[in-house]
């Protein structure tokens, strides 16, 4: 089972997420929530997380500064898809500049487009690490 970290100040949008991985997908997905980009972050220190879904604008954080830390801090940093209500293209670059997986529009007009892009960032990163193990098994 796999672990998806939802980090928005949003609870409705935390929700919605959560009943959609959950939903859509039984048994396939564990889901943990975070209010904060803080809150987020000390979970995932404390659990092993596979994909991170977070909001770009929050209360008292800027997703992009989250995303930064989270890529600068954690060892083996999970992907990232950025959320939020309004995507420009200067956002999307930057957030893909700094590490994110995807960036997409809220409401996501379907829960299957969130879960196929959750998937594909998950099966990008253990392909990642496959190829990184087969050139460098020292390493592994």
């Amino acid at each position: 089972m796999k672990t998806i970290l939802l980090i928005d100040d949003n609870r409705l949008d935390r929700m919605i997420h959560r009943r959609w991985l959950e939903g859509l997908c039984p048994g396939e997905y564990r889901v943990l929530d975070a209010e904060s980009a803080a809150a987020g972050m000390e979970a995932a220190q404390r659990e092993r997380v596979d994909c991170v879904l977070m909001d770009y604008v929050m209360l008292r954080e800027n997703g992009l500064d989250a995303i930064r830390q989270m890529t600068s801090e954690l060892p083996d940093c999970p992907p990232i898809i950025l959320l939020s209500c309004a995507i420009t293209e200067d956002m999307r670059r930057n957030a893909m500049a700094l590490g994110a997986a995807a960036c997409f529009e809220k409401p996501v007009a379907k829960g299957t487009t969130l879960i196929d892009a959750v998937r594909l960032a998950i099966t990008d990163r253990q392909n990642l690490r496959e190829r990184a193990a087969a050139k460098h098994p020292e390493i592994s």
